[in-house]
């Protein structure tokens, strides 16, 4: 599966549970806007992954890189979701294309998902605490 198209299935699993959990929302944009939010939140975790990482292996403190990425995050974000879901609703022609998969095939990209998800957390999770044992070396903090 290509790298576009597993975004637009992550935003299908996403698309699905919001609609799965308010079953009586019939409002499209509202279940897009919540989605997107959600795809949002998760692009930051791994803008500030890497962020922490370059802060670890360069030995710079958090200072250095934060006006980039107080800039740079929310725009990649915005910018990114405007362009692969906004921009000509793409994300309605995937939505029925993923519709049409087997159960069989769906199960198996959902467990893929989740699997992505829990990497990708744990990653911002080990992140974070090695740029804090670098904060403590740096600044000799406990």
């Amino acid at each position: 599966m290509k790298l576009l198209k597993l975004y637009y299935y992550f935003f299908y699993k996403v698309y699905k549970l919001f609609k799965f959990i308010e079953p009586k929302s019939e409002s499209v944009t509202i279940l897009k806007i919540k989605s997107s939010t959600v795809l949002g939140a998760i692009e930051i975790l791994v803008l500030g992954s890497f962020y922490l990482y370059s802060c670890v292996f360069l030995k710079k403190t958090a200072n250095s890189l934060s006006l980039f990425l107080l800039i740079g995050g929310p725009m990649f974000v915005m910018l990114s979701d405007w362009l692969l879901l906004t921009r000509n609703d793409k994300w309605i022609k995937y939505v029925s294309e993923f519709d049409q998969w087997p159960p069989k095939r769906n199960n198996k990209g959902s467990l893929i998902v989740l699997i992505i998800l829990a990497v990708i957390i744990s990653n911002f999770a080990y992140s974070a605490h090695l740029f804090e044992q670098n904060r403590s070396a740096i600044y000799g903090t406990p």
